[in-house]
């Protein structure tokens, strides 16, 4: 889970695109379909960094206490 959210996080295909698009639009010969390209792309990392936020709750859910003590556990457990 944690590896997803780190791949989702550094996804940033389409922070390009939207860069070309807006540094570019004269490649676009109608208005409408630089608007409708636009609206995807805002769409599509919305709902990413919706589906982000909950595997975040997932992989961070967990008390910091109760993560550390795991950790120095494994960790004694490991070095002894």
């Amino acid at each position: 889970m944690a590896k997803e959210l780190v791949e989702d996080l550094g996804y940033i295909n389409l922070a390009v695109l939207c860069e070309l698009v807006e540094a570019e639009p004269q490649l676009f010969t109608r208005n409408d379909d630089l608007a409708h390209l636009l609206d995807a792309i805002i769409f599509r990392q919305q709902e990413d960094r919706r589906q982000a936020l909950v595997k975040a709750e997932a992989v961070f859910a967990d008390d910091p206490d109760e993560e550390a003590q795991r950790i120095e556990l494994l960790w004694l457990t490991v070095a002894g």
